[in-house]
């Protein structure tokens, strides 16, 4: 029994060390970790965001998944990405902003948000609007 407990409490205190386990401390701790966000168009510049896909899902839920690259010579801690959804004829729909974590040097983060119920075509529009590095 008393293993049992090392066990998950070992696996509950690495999660929480994990990149993923950020939301969950916010909530415990009640502090938003999220560091201050720059908008300098020079440090931005080296983050790009596209769409490689928006699709609705198997329960015609939208989604949009992407990507930032971070193509500077320094780890990107987080960037904020703008995303513009607009329907077929080019209407915006929604806009909406996300947080992409952890982008390495030279390398990329997914993501993959919900954005609503459309019945009808879209595209979205990523803009990188800040970051902190």
């Amino acid at each position: 029994m008393v293993a049992v407990a090392v066990i998950l409490t070992g696996s509950a205190l690495l999660y929480l060390s994990s990149d993923r386990g950020q939301a969950v401390r916010d909530m415990v701790t009640g502090v938003d970790q999220t560091p201050e966000m720059s908008t300098d168009p020079e440090l931005l510049s080296g983050l790009q965001a596209r769409v490689i896909r928006a699709y609705a899902d198997a329960y015609k839920v939208a989604r949009v998944y992407g990507e930032v690259a971070n193509t500077s010579q320094q780890d990107c801690r987080v960037a904020a990405v703008e995303l513009v959804i607009r329907d077929g004829s080019g209407n915006e729909l929604k806009t909406m902003e996300i947080n992409v974590r952890d982008i390495p040097a030279g390398g990329a983060r997914s993501f993959d948000v919900e954005i609503g119920l459309f019945d009808t075509g879209f595209a979205a529009e990523p803009t990188v609007t800040g970051a902190a590095f």
